[in-house]
């Protein structure tokens, strides 16, 4: 399969984007490590049930990515391991 080639203003558009969100990943865990209501279940009770459901499916995802991620980083370790002669 061909390559897709990007034009100049379709690559400048991507990085904007990319700032953008990256600006709003950080707000968002300020927003979170300053707030106490976030580990409050009472706080949860309140938040609308399909708001709720795609925030966990949301945390749900990411842990599967971290444990992914842990699994690769120690595959490789024990692959060192084993083919260490010393």
């Amino acid at each position: 399969m061909a390559k897709r080639i990007l034009s100049k203003a379709q690559k400048d558009k991507m990085q904007k984007a990319r700032i953008t969100v990256k600006i709003a990943r950080q707000k968002a865990e300020a927003v979170l490590l300053e707030n106490s209501q976030f580990t409050n279940p009472k706080f949860w009770i309140s938040i609308d049930p399909i708001l709720f459901g795609d925030i966990e499916a949301a945390i749900t995802k990411a842990k599967r990515a971290f444990k992914r991620e842990l699994i690769r980083e120690l595959e490789k370790e024990l692959d060192t391991l084993k083919n260490d002669e010393g």
